[in-house]
């Protein structure tokens, strides 16, 4: 696990930010991949 999110990766390999990105996609970003306490 990197912290880094599965969005912030596709958005790397397209040569483009995260927020470039994510507008162009139909579903908002609501997840987060940070550890939660047990």
């Amino acid at each position: 696990m990197t912290g880094v999110s599965n969005l912030d990766i596709y958005a790397s390999m397209r040569g483009e930010t995260l927020e470039d990105f994510v507008k162009t996609r139909d579903q908002q970003r609501t997840y987060s991949v940070a550890a939660q306490p047990a």
